[in-house]
C-alpha cells in the first residue's frame, strides 16, 4: 500500500458563504432586544432556565447580538467569551 501525501488542489472546496451567513452581523429580529427575545426563548422552552434547548438558542442569540456592539474592540472582547 502506498501513501501519497494530499495537494491543495485535491480538496474540494466548500461554496462561498452567503453574505448574511458570514457571522459579521447581528442577525437577531431588529424589533427586539436581546433580553426580549431572551424571555420569549425562555417561555417557548417552558420557562425552564436549564433546558438544553434554551440555552442552544441563547448562545446563538448572544452570538449574534455581540455583532453590533460598537466599538470593534468590544465586539472582539465578547467573541472570546463565546469560544
Amino acid at each position: 500500500m502506498t501513501v501519497r501525501e494530499a495537494h491543495p488542489g485535491d480538496v474540494p472546496l466548500a461554496p462561498a458563504k452567503p453574505e448574511f451567513m458570514r457571522g459579521n452581523s447581528n442577525q437577531n429580529p431588529p424589533s427586539l432586544a436581546l433580553l426580549a427575545l431572551l424571555r420569549e426563548d425562555r417561555r417557548t422552552h417552558g420557562g425552564d432556565w436549564l433546558d438544553q434547548g434554551f440555552w442552544a438558542v441563547a448562545v446563538h442569540r448572544f452570538g449574534n447580538w455581540r455583532m453590533g456592539v460598537r466599538p470593534r474592540r468590544g465586539n472582539i472582547d465578547l467573541s472570546s467569551k463565546c469560544e
